[in-house]
């Protein structure tokens, strides 16, 4: 099933897992929110939508906030965000 199509819900993809779990250098593709449409909404804007491919690039503490690269832009998104942000490895399918 292409993720595009996957629901917007947890346990979207067999390998997945929040967002706030990645450890920095992994390349990770958007699996799925289980926020709401405003959530999803800013995601895209952001250049995350579903199915986009990232990398983590470090941590802001422990626990904080997660930065991502995309497209060449370096996006810092915070722990509570991250927490419903399901991300799979990329180049993994279901």
């Amino acid at each position: 099933m292409p993720l595009d199509n996957l629901p917007s819900h947890s346990h979207v993809h067999p390998a997945a897992s929040a967002l706030s779990r990645a450890v920095t250098g992994a390349r990770l593709v958007v699996a799925g929110v289980s926020g709401g449409r405003d959530l999803q909404r800013r995601l895209t804007e952001m250049g995350l939508p579903r199915g986009a491919e990232f990398e983590v690039v470090g941590r802001m503490g422990r626990h904080g906030a997660v930065i991502v690269s995309i497209h060449g832009a370096r996006v810092v998104i915070g722990a509570g965000m991250a927490d419903k942000i399901e991300v799979a490895p990329a180049g993994v399918s279901a």
